[in-house]
């Protein structure tokens, strides 16, 4: 019993220390990303949730780009695929299928070269070479880990995954 309660302890320490665990598997909205009353009509065919203040639009020729809450066009539809923004900056795909990130002005500030690619999250985003292997870039596009892994997350997923495998490991019941 003595044993339980000191892992507990252990595993509410490491939860409380880490002040992102979570958010990327938690739908938690701000104000910023409540979806605007913005009329979607013939000129979007998709509308994407708001992230960071801006949506991922689909315009009726099947290229995205991004809308503020007032609707207003920012970042014209020029890309195969668009994500959230997250930390500043968007996964966005060009013609070729490469993947990149822009800026909120629309700027490409990681060029598209990655076969895929996560998101940011704690300063770092996951990238696959062509190669099919992964590695870790930075904001500036620098790669700060190889792209000699087999698979590759986030790092809040990566979080919450040691503490629940930690928890199993300790046959240890939060919930």
């Amino acid at each position: 019993m003595k044993q339980k309660i000191i892992a507990s302890v252990i595993v509410l320490s490491l939860l409380a220390a880490m002040p992102t665990w979570g958010q990327t598997n938690v739908i938690k909205r701000t104000p910023a990303q409540q979806p605007a009353k913005v009329k979607t009509g013939p000129q979007w065919k998709w509308k994407g949730e708001y992230s960071e203040g801006l949506a991922a639009v689909e315009d009726n020729g099947g290229k995205r780009g991004y809308i503020d809450q007032s609707g207003k066009l920012v970042i014209s539809c020029k890309w195969k695929n668009a994500w959230p923004f997250h930390e500043g900056v968007a996964r966005v795909t060009d013609k070729n299928a490469k993947h990149g990130y822009i800026d909120k002005t629309g700027t490409l500030v990681i060029p598209c070269k990655w076969v895929s690619a996560g998101s940011f999250s704690e300063g770092l985003a996951c990238v696959m070479d062509d190669n099919d292997k992964w590695g870790y870039i930075d904001k500036t596009g620098a790669l700060v880990i190889p792209c000699d892994l087999n698979r590759a997350e986030s790092f809040s997923v990566l979080r919450m995954n040691l503490v629940r495998n930690l928890m199993r490991r300790l046959k240890i019941c939060l919930f």
